[in-house]
């Protein structure tokens, strides 16, 4: 289970680096920011 763990950070966080390349898109920095709080623990925060 820790390594599915692991792969899924691993996605998770290039998946936020593509987003952050292309942030310049109001939408797709409300992705990024809802996917980071998901990522903390912060569900209530990502909505």
């Amino acid at each position: 289970m820790a390594a599915l763990a692991e792969q899924v950070d691993s996605y998770m966080e290039g998946l936020l680096a593509a987003l952050a390349e292309a942030a310049d898109h109001e939408a797709l920095a409300r992705i990024e920011a809802a996917l980071r709080g998901l990522l903390s623990g912060r569900v209530g925060e990502a909505r």
